[in-house]
């Protein structure tokens, strides 16, 4: 007796097991289901209206909500109600995507097709900029306000080149996080070498007298990312000996903008 009552103990314990678990059914559909409404029949498979408030997990693993038959790993039916799935974890925000990092965790992040463009911020009234012959940069009195994320910044800056002895340079413009010189903090340079300039041109001036000026033109486009919530970059000049060239912010070919890119 004493052994054929272990023998009866063993199968009472092992066949939970390997059956299929219900809540709030007495009819499971998988291995372990949840019936959220209670509605759902004593016997044979629920419908779809029924299946709306259920939760299964099949004997493959695979979890479904709304529905007693996932085909993937997880699977929501929502019907034809939008908003199946929500994350709250402090990134959300609205118009952002779910954007996986490279050990596959999401977060949500700004896209690009849902961020305009900016423009630039010219002063007001407008101003003139003269190389002054010392230190490094001048502040072209020109800024850009961006959102974090990657985004192409162009410029175009009209010079006017006034020294008086026929010449040719290589002018630089930068762009900073400071008006005094060039820095970058709160957003990186993706450019080759992490330059902080792609912005360049060729100034010449044919000589002539002081009060003349041959006008030039700087362009080019750098491509930044943002790294804080939001940064204001400043557009420099690069300085040259006093007197060699000018830039007015209210010249009508100017143009300083940016575009989001992913």
């Amino acid at each position: 007796m004493k052994k054929s009552f272990y023998t009866f103990s063993f199968v009472l314990l092992i066949t939970p097991l390997f059956g299929q678990v219900g809540v709030g059914t007495v009819n499971p559909q998988a291995s372990f289901h949840v019936d959220g409404a209670a509605d759902n029949p004593e016997t044979g498979a629920p419908d779809a209206s029924a299946q709306a408030n259920d939760i299964v997990i099949t004997e493959t693993g695979r979890i479904g909500i709304g529905t007693i038959a996932p085909d993937t790993r997880l699977e929501i039916n929502n019907g034809t109600t939008n908003g199946a799935i929500k994350i709250v974890d402090g990134t959300e925000g609205e118009d952002k995507i779910l954007v996986s990092d490279a050990d596959g965790v999401g977060t949500w992040q700004e896209s690009s097709a849902t961020k305009p463009a900016i423009l630039g911020t010219y002063p007001s009234p407008s101003m003139t900029v003269d190389s002054g012959g010392a230190g490094t940069t001048k502040y072209s009195g020109t800024s850009i306000t961006l959102t974090r994320g990657k985004w192409i910044v162009t410029a175009g800056l009209t010079i006017g080149y006034l020294n008086t002895v026929t010449t040719k340079k290589w002018l630089h413009a930068y762009l900073s996080s400071a008006t005094g010189s060039v820095q970058a903090v709160g957003f990186t340079n993706l450019g080759a070498s992490a330059n902080n300039s792609a912005y360049a041109g060729s100034v010449v001036n044919g000589g002539g007298p002081s009060t003349h000026q041959i006008y030039n033109f700087l362009t080019g486009s750098s491509v930044i990312e943002v790294t804080q919530p939001s940064v204001t970059v400043y557009l420099l000049i690069e300085n040259f000996p006093v007197g060699d060239w000018r830039y007015s912010s209210d010249a009508w070919e100017n143009y300083f903008y940016a575009i989001p890119v992913n």
